[in-house]
């Protein structure tokens, strides 16, 4: 509902407070157009960082710059746009150029692509924040084989729970979940009978999948 959605806005910052920071961190972030409430609190944020003198690299994409769906190749979707300032105007002109030149057009998104990019354009990167939309999973998940690093995926849209696509992805890549109510890591050292809780919802673990029991 309504209510829901703006009481979570505001807890996206606190989310981005609990994520772990490296000097050579990697913030990526998903500005497709159901990403537009919370992009205020990601510019908030990253003010707040930078006047306490961090400065990191980011990469924000938006899915293709309005390409057609039956155009949009598997890392070659486009949309990325890549940026190192420690000036936030600058930063903040290049979410608005990625928001304004496309707003994704369908639910599948480039995640991965976009990480891609960053790694490849900063080379000494050692962290991964995502700041991703639950209900969008990456159309181009096979690539994160490449990337090698673990993710800290800081999710949005969460009133009915984490999509189990991204806990998945954690599970197998060896990363975590920054949700509303706590973080979630060392999810891949789960096993098979292994019971948790996020976000209110029960899951086990049963054969390699999350099935929820409640």
């Amino acid at each position: 509902n309504a209510k829901g959605v703006k009481e979570e806005i505001g807890f996206v910052f606190n989310m981005l407070q609990r994520s772990r920071l490296t000097k050579n961190t990697l913030i990526v972030t998903d500005l497709t157009g159901s990403m537009y409430p919370y992009y205020s609190q990601v510019l908030v944020w990253q003010a707040l960082k930078l006047s306490q003198g961090k400065n990191f690299k980011h990469a924000f994409f938006n899915d293709g710059n309005q390409k057609n769906i039956q155009a949009k190749v598997i890392g070659e979707t486009g949309g990325v746009y890549l940026c190192a300032s420690s000036n936030i105007v600058r930063i903040y002109n290049t979410m608005q150029k990625t928001m304004s030149n496309g707003n994704g057009g369908d639910t599948p998104e480039n995640n991965m692509e976009a990480v891609l990019k960053g790694i490849n354009q900063y080379k000494n990167i050692d962290n991964i924040i995502m700041v991703a939309d639950n209900f969008a999973f990456p159309r181009d998940k096979k690539l994160i084989h490449k990337i090698q690093r673990p993710i800290q995926y800081v999710m949005c849209g969460t009133q009915l729970g984490i999509s189990r696509s991204y806990i998945s992805l954690s599970r197998h890549y060896g990363g975590s979940i920054i949700s509303v109510e706590k973080s979630i890591c060392y999810l891949d050292q789960f096993k098979d009978g292994d019971e948790l809780t996020i976000e209110k919802v029960k899951y086990s673990i049963n054969k390699g999948k999350m099935v929820k029991l409640n």
